[in-house]
């Protein structure tokens, strides 16, 4: 038994026509040179949860010309202790838990984050990666990367 009595029409391979907009870029080394063409020092590129950092990390990140790289994974607590603030919210189902309706700040450490956003020098040209990223500084560029 045939489940449609038609063909499907699910588009598996769906895209977005962008109209009016001129300054779009495909691939790493596009996008590579467009941001090591800014003229500007402080760069901050701001993840989605679910980022693959590896990926981004390997081909993008460590091909940039920067002096610096600050990573945001660094202002948080250490696993210990964000297991531990979790807690209440973590359950034995994989899918569900309990929706946690604080912000981000609850599991960043106060004093890194501090210590990073003194560490960055204005003269040296910058990137500040990683979710969580623009609460370090939000650069004179911000980009945000998602899935």
């Amino acid at each position: 038994m045939k489940y449609l009595n038609r063909e499907s029409n699910y588009d598996k391979f769906p895209t977005t026509i962008i109209k009016n907009y001129d300054d779009c870029f495909n691939g790493y080394e596009e996008i590579i040179n467009k941001i090591n063409s800014f003229d500007t020092n402080i760069i901050c590129i701001e993840t989605y949860p679910g980022v693959d950092d590896k990926e981004l990390i390997n081909n993008l990140v460590n091909k940039l010309n920067v002096d610096k790289v600050i990573y945001s994974i660094d202002i948080f607590y250490d696993e210990n202790k964000l297991n531990e603030l979790m807690y209440p919210y973590l359950t034995d189902d994989r899918v569900r838990g309990v929706m946690y309706d604080g912000s981000i700040d609850y599991f960043i450490d106060q004093d890194k984050l501090n210590e990073y956003k003194n560490s960055i020098n204005v003269n040296e040209k910058t990137l500040i990666y990683g979710f969580g990223a623009s609460l370090i500084n939000k650069g004179d560029v911000l980009i945000y990367v998602e899935l």
